[in-house]
């Protein structure tokens, strides 16, 4: 792909999420997502075939996005002495990646992955990509809880699954509601959430 085709591409999925944040994604059409990025819908579907093309491409760069925040929050090796605390450091990165103000906030970003969650629950096209994205999450998860403490694959699973779904509430709150998001409440409270299941759970 050109230089210039990726730009135009880039440019449109940034129209998009835009799009979908302010007006939510059934009525984030073609033609609004055009005036988003000040070009012609026809430009659009040179590049995408449909709307469906767009929501995998909208996703797309979420998670990309994502990745750079989670690798980014990672320590050195230098800042870890032990494959534990490396282990456990990925725990504290991925979520750190979703709720530090620290990394930075792109709160049209958090808006679009809102208003996809939730028509991800009327829409079984929306659906099927948004659970490929969840999966992935979940999976790096996984990962890092059987290397942390050794934990059964089943046990790993439900401690993740735990993670996701207090990180998608407090996602949902703080559009609903966001004045009851006091200022690093999400982050201490999902950090103190994770110890308390381990402990429960492994006895650490």
């Amino acid at each position: 792909m050109s230089k210039k085709r990726a730009a135009r591409r880039a440019q449109i999925i940034s129209g998009a999420i835009s799009a979908i944040a302010d007006h939510g994604y059934e009525r984030a059409t073609i033609q609004r997502i055009a005036t988003q990025c000040d070009i012609t819908p026809g430009l659009i579907h040179y590049h995408f075939k449909n709307k469906q093309e767009i929501l995998v491409a909208v996703l797309e760069e979420l998670s990309a996005r994502l990745l750079a925040r989670y690798e980014a929050s990672l320590p050195t090796q230098d800042d870890t002495s032990t494959v534990a605390n490396q282990a456990s450091s990925r725990i504290d990165a991925f979520i750190s990646a979703l709720l530090s103000r620290e990394l930075g906030e792109d709160q049209h970003a958090l808006a679009c992955w809102v208003t996809i969650a939730a028509e991800s629950v009327h829409s079984s096209e929306v659906q099927v990509h948004f659970d490929g994205v969840m999966l992935q999450q979940h999976a790096l998860l996984c990962e890092a809880l059987e290397q942390e403490h050794r934990c059964q694959p089943a046990l790993a699973q439900e401690i993740a699954t735990a993670i996701l779904a207090q990180i998608q509430g407090v996602f949902l709150l703080s559009q609903a509601s966001p004045a009851l998001m006091r200022e690093g409440f999400a982050l201490r409270q999902v950090r103190a959430s994770i110890r308390g299941m381990l402990i429960l759970a492994m006895g650490v």
